[in-house]
Protein backbone atom coordinates (compact mmCIF):
# COMPACT_ATOMS: atom_id res chain seq x y z
CA UNK A 1 0.00 0.00 0.00
CA UNK A 2 1.19 3.61 -1.07
CA UNK A 3 0.58 6.23 1.75
CA UNK A 4 0.44 8.93 -1.52
CA UNK A 5 -2.73 6.58 -2.45
CA UNK A 6 -4.27 8.10 1.42
CA UNK A 7 -5.36 10.59 3.01
CA UNK A 8 -5.11 10.58 6.78
CA UNK A 9 -8.01 11.80 7.99
CA UNK A 10 -7.11 12.18 11.91
CA UNK A 11 -7.12 9.88 15.04
CA UNK A 12 -10.58 8.42 16.13
CA UNK A 13 -12.21 7.87 19.14
CA UNK A 14 -10.23 4.47 20.01
CA UNK A 15 -6.76 6.37 19.03
CA UNK A 16 -6.30 4.55 15.53
CA UNK A 17 -5.23 6.27 12.67
CA UNK A 18 -7.98 6.82 9.98
CA UNK A 19 -7.21 7.00 6.52
CA UNK A 20 -9.88 8.05 3.85
CA UNK A 21 -8.37 6.15 0.14
CA UNK A 22 -8.47 8.79 -2.74
CA UNK A 23 -10.45 8.29 -5.68
CA UNK A 24 -10.46 6.05 -8.15
CA UNK A 25 -12.23 5.14 -11.60
CA UNK A 26 -12.72 1.28 -11.28
CA UNK A 27 -13.83 -1.11 -13.54
CA UNK A 28 -14.64 1.49 -16.10
CA UNK A 29 -17.74 3.09 -15.21
CA UNK A 30 -17.45 4.21 -11.79
CA UNK A 31 -15.84 6.11 -9.20
CA UNK A 32 -13.99 4.28 -6.08
CA UNK A 33 -13.93 6.77 -3.39
CA UNK A 34 -14.93 7.78 0.21
CA UNK A 35 -13.27 4.21 1.76
CA UNK A 36 -12.04 4.59 5.06
CA UNK A 37 -9.34 2.49 6.60
CA UNK A 38 -7.21 1.74 9.47
CA UNK A 39 -3.84 -0.16 9.07
CA UNK A 40 -2.71 -2.96 11.02
CA UNK A 41 -0.50 -2.18 13.74
CA UNK A 42 -1.79 2.11 13.46
CA UNK A 43 0.93 2.70 11.02
CA UNK A 44 0.73 4.86 7.54
CA UNK A 45 -0.23 2.44 4.66
CA UNK A 46 3.69 1.66 2.84
CA UNK A 47 4.68 0.82 6.54
CA UNK A 48 1.51 -1.35 7.31
CA UNK A 49 0.88 -5.31 6.23
CA UNK A 50 -2.59 -4.78 6.01
CA UNK A 51 -5.82 -3.04 6.01
CA UNK A 52 -6.92 -3.62 10.09
CA UNK A 53 -10.35 -2.08 8.93
CA UNK A 54 -12.68 -0.71 5.82
CA UNK A 55 -15.62 1.09 5.88
CA UNK A 56 -17.20 3.87 3.59
CA UNK A 57 -17.73 7.31 4.51
CA UNK A 58 -21.56 7.78 4.15
CA UNK A 59 -21.98 4.48 6.02
CA UNK A 60 -20.54 5.72 8.95
CA UNK A 61 -22.58 9.32 8.95
CA UNK A 62 -26.02 6.96 8.11
CA UNK A 63 -24.94 4.47 11.11
CA UNK A 64 -24.79 7.32 12.94
CA UNK A 65 -27.94 9.37 13.22
CA UNK A 66 -26.44 12.26 13.12
CA UNK A 67 -25.25 14.94 10.12
CA UNK A 68 -21.68 14.54 8.57
CA UNK A 69 -20.50 17.62 10.41
CA UNK A 70 -20.97 16.11 13.96
CA UNK A 71 -20.34 12.45 12.96
CA UNK A 72 -16.91 13.83 12.20
CA UNK A 73 -16.41 15.94 14.94
CA UNK A 74 -17.58 12.51 17.48
CA UNK A 75 -15.08 10.54 15.64
CA UNK A 76 -12.32 12.39 14.89
CA UNK A 77 -12.45 15.27 17.75
CA UNK A 78 -13.48 19.27 17.32
CA UNK A 79 -11.94 21.49 15.59
CA UNK A 80 -8.44 23.68 15.78
CA UNK A 81 -10.62 26.28 15.61
CA UNK A 82 -14.37 27.83 15.58
CA UNK A 83 -16.95 28.80 12.52
CA UNK A 84 -15.02 32.49 13.08
CA UNK A 85 -11.69 31.52 12.99
CA UNK A 86 -10.79 31.53 17.18
CA UNK A 87 -8.50 28.77 18.29
CA UNK A 88 -9.92 26.85 20.29
CA UNK A 89 -7.82 25.97 24.02
CA UNK A 90 -10.43 23.98 25.97
CA UNK A 91 -8.43 22.34 28.81
CA UNK A 92 -9.11 17.96 28.22
CA UNK A 93 -10.66 18.59 25.04
CA UNK A 94 -9.90 16.21 21.91
CA UNK A 95 -8.68 18.13 18.59
CA UNK A 96 -8.61 17.25 15.01
CA UNK A 97 -6.33 18.87 12.32
CA UNK A 98 -9.23 20.74 10.51
CA UNK A 99 -10.24 24.08 11.24
CA UNK A 100 -14.25 24.10 11.62
CA UNK A 101 -14.79 25.77 8.16
CA UNK A 102 -12.63 22.92 6.52
CA UNK A 103 -14.69 20.29 8.30
CA UNK A 104 -18.05 21.75 6.91
CA UNK A 105 -16.21 21.93 3.52
CA UNK A 106 -15.30 17.99 3.60
CA UNK A 107 -18.96 17.11 4.50
CA UNK A 108 -20.62 18.84 1.77
CA UNK A 109 -18.36 17.48 -0.97
CA UNK A 110 -18.64 14.21 0.11
CA UNK A 111 -22.21 14.88 0.46
CA UNK A 112 -22.16 16.18 -2.92
CA UNK A 113 -19.56 13.41 -4.30
CA UNK A 114 -22.35 10.47 -3.40
CA UNK A 115 -24.98 12.63 -4.78
CA UNK A 116 -23.38 12.78 -7.87
CA UNK A 117 -22.02 9.19 -8.42
CA UNK A 118 -25.47 7.90 -7.98
CA UNK A 119 -26.85 10.45 -10.24
CA UNK A 120 -24.14 9.23 -13.11
CA UNK A 121 -25.01 5.33 -12.37
CA UNK A 122 -28.45 6.22 -12.67
CA UNK A 123 -28.19 7.99 -15.68
CA UNK A 124 -25.47 6.17 -17.50
CA UNK A 125 -28.01 2.81 -17.16
CA UNK A 126 -31.61 4.17 -17.22
CA UNK A 127 -32.43 2.50 -13.87
CA UNK A 128 -31.46 2.18 -10.30
CA UNK A 129 -30.52 -1.50 -11.28
CA UNK A 130 -33.08 -3.24 -8.98
CA UNK A 131 -35.32 -4.51 -12.32
CA UNK A 132 -36.28 -3.25 -15.54
CA UNK A 133 -37.69 0.01 -15.16
CA UNK A 134 -40.12 1.66 -18.03
CA UNK A 135 -39.02 4.88 -17.80
CA UNK A 136 -35.77 3.46 -19.19
CA UNK A 137 -35.61 5.84 -21.99
CA UNK A 138 -36.45 8.94 -20.68
CA UNK A 139 -34.23 8.69 -17.70
CA UNK A 140 -31.12 7.54 -19.88
CA UNK A 141 -28.40 10.27 -20.40
CA UNK A 142 -25.41 8.72 -21.00
CA UNK A 143 -24.18 12.35 -22.07
CA UNK A 144 -24.90 13.76 -19.10
CA UNK A 145 -23.04 10.84 -16.65
CA UNK A 146 -19.82 11.17 -19.13
CA UNK A 147 -19.44 14.72 -17.89
CA UNK A 148 -20.12 14.01 -14.24
CA UNK A 149 -18.08 11.62 -14.12
CA UNK A 150 -15.03 13.45 -16.23
CA UNK A 151 -15.35 16.73 -15.18
CA UNK A 152 -17.60 17.20 -11.83
CA UNK A 153 -16.53 14.64 -9.74
CA UNK A 154 -12.73 15.27 -10.33
CA UNK A 155 -13.17 19.37 -10.05
CA UNK A 156 -14.82 17.79 -6.50
CA UNK A 157 -12.29 15.20 -5.57
CA UNK A 158 -9.87 17.98 -6.52
CA UNK A 159 -11.38 20.08 -3.88
CA UNK A 160 -10.72 17.53 -0.80
CA UNK A 161 -7.53 17.19 -2.20
CA UNK A 162 -7.17 20.97 -1.13
CA UNK A 163 -9.09 20.64 2.10
CA UNK A 164 -5.82 17.92 3.47
CA UNK A 165 -3.30 19.97 1.73
CA UNK A 166 -4.86 23.23 3.37
CA UNK A 167 -4.32 20.88 7.18
CA UNK A 168 -0.53 19.53 6.15
CA UNK A 169 -0.07 22.95 5.58
CA UNK A 170 -1.04 24.08 9.14
CA UNK A 171 0.61 21.22 10.44
CA UNK A 172 4.05 21.65 9.35
CA UNK A 173 6.14 25.25 9.99
CA UNK A 174 7.92 26.92 8.07
CA UNK A 175 10.93 27.04 9.60
CA UNK A 176 13.16 23.46 9.66
CA UNK A 177 13.46 21.26 12.76
CA UNK A 178 17.19 22.13 14.46
CA UNK A 179 16.44 19.48 17.16
CA UNK A 180 15.99 21.77 19.99
CA UNK A 181 12.65 23.43 18.83
CA UNK A 182 11.47 25.64 16.04
CA UNK A 183 13.72 28.54 15.43
CA UNK A 184 15.03 30.39 12.60
CA UNK A 185 17.42 28.16 9.72
CA UNK A 186 20.98 29.37 10.49
CA UNK A 187 21.86 31.52 6.92
CA UNK A 188 23.82 30.16 4.19
CA UNK A 189 27.47 31.45 4.11
CA UNK A 190 28.49 32.97 0.94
Amino acid sequence: MNTEDYYLIGKDTDGKRVWLEKPSWDCGWYWGFGYLQTMQGNREPSKARDLESHTHWDSRVAGSHKNAHDWFIETFGEPTTDIWDNPRKTKGARYCRFTDKQVWRLCELMATAYTLKESAEVLGRGKSHYTENPCTKVIKNTREAKRINSKVLPAIFAEIGKIFDEADKAEKPSKPFQGIGWREAPKQKK
